[in-house]
């Protein structure tokens, strides 16, 4: 029995149950990944979505999934005056404000909902207990009573939805993958960014190490992302670009491209991409710090990465909130491979996203 979790209703479910009650198609605000996986979640409950609000040019012209794009404007327009408007977008707070200047009177109409992974029927509460064993042991790696408070208060999110749980342990974003309270760096630091998007990281790295490091790897797969990543580093000196994805072993996957940060790995993607394993990304050199937020692929990482962490005993900063499992198993499969290493897990925004796991060397080298 897990003690530190505790069973409580589902706050989604209570809202999904009103809308369906209302007998109203909804608005979307927020035509990407987030917008697409709101869009499944209602369609399962029955609740139609009669378009999206974005204020990308490109999209109000193609439309996406299937329905018009809406410029935010239109929200004010007779035919749309009365829906719902529900927030579908990992950055909620930015699109409040965007409603907020348009007129107060929108954010009346606001439904606030948080389908961010969610599983339709998954009782969370049950499906921990059935994992007890994996999650003692996950819990009992971490190293710092903040670190077990994260791993508590995620856990009872996806349980109850209940937002204050979140607020309770976010730290600040410009803290994520390099905060000074869990890593340090030294001087010949050779750094892989797995999920490199537009350069972001690296330069975060970049300043983090005041420019003295021996190499970084960016490793990016999208081809928009790519390009954008060549320009944005091209004055670093000894930065290896890398158009590919990774995986457990070097082959080609089927791949979602769109040119945002949530392009991935998918079976039913409109691209195929190159993917490497770890190990033979750095076989030549090495790594002493891996960076990996690759949209769940982080379990295939780490058993493509299995000859580098014995080997290099590298420090790691993995996303660990993409997949249910991710916050208990990716941990146990570190330890697995070297129980040497201090675990640290920090939370870094106003949603269930960006949990990040620290594996640290325990000799602080």
């Amino acid at each position: 029995m897990i003690d530190f979790i505790e069973k409580q209703e589902n706050k989604m479910l209570r809202v999904l149950t009103d809308l369906k009650k209302r007998n109203m198609p909804v608005v979307l605000f927020g035509a990407d990944l987030c917008g697409k996986n709101y869009m499944s979640v209602l369609k399962q409950y029955e609740i139609p979505v009669i378009a999206f609000v974005d204020d990308d040019k490109k999209k109000q012209k193609a439309g996406y999934c299937g329905k018009t794009v809406l410029p935010t404007e239109e929200l004010f327009t007779e035919r749309y005056a009365e829906y719902p408007i529900l927030i579908s977008s990992f950055g909620p707070s930015r699109l409040m404000k965007r409603l907020e200047d348009l007129s107060k009177d929108l954010l009346k109409r606001v439904v606030w909902t948080e389908f961010y992974l969610w599983e339709k029927e998954l009782d969370y509460y049950e499906y921990y207990q059935s994992k007890e064993e994996l999650i003692h042991k996950a819990y009992g790696l971490l190293s710092d009573e903040k670190s077990r408070k994260c791993f508590r208060n995620l856990l009872q999110y996806k349980i109850s939805r209940d937002r204050s749980l979140i607020r309770e342990i976010q730290d600040s974003p410009r803290l994520q993958y390099f905060d000074p309270n869990v890593i340090t760096f030294g001087e010949r630091e050779i750094f892989l960014d797995l999920g490199a998007y537009t350069g972001d990281t690296v330069n975060q790295f970049c300043n983090t190490v005041h420019g003295k490091y021996e190499k970084v790897y960016a490793v990016e797969p999208d081809e928009e992302n790519y390009r954008r990543l060549q320009v944005n580093t091209k004055q670093m000196k000894n930065i290896a670009c890398l158009k590919c994805g990774v995986a457990s072993q070097d082959g080609v996957l089927r791949f979602s491209s769109d040119g945002t940060w949530t392009s991935a790995v998918d079976e039913m993607g409109n691209a195929e991409v190159e993917v490497k394993s770890v190990d033979n990304i750095v076989r030549e050199t090495g790594v002493t710090y891996i960076k990996a937020d690759i949209e769940g692929y982080e379990e295939e990482m780490l058993l493509g990465a299995h000859e580098t962490i014995v080997r290099n005993y590298p420090q790691l900063a993995i996303a660990v909130y993409h997949k249910k499992k991710d916050i208990f198993t990716l941990i146990n499969s570190i330890h697995e491979l070297r129980d040497d290493y201090d675990y640290y897990l920090r939370h870094y925004t106003e949603l269930p996203i960006d949990s990040v796991l620290y594996a640290v060397r325990k000799d602080g080298s």
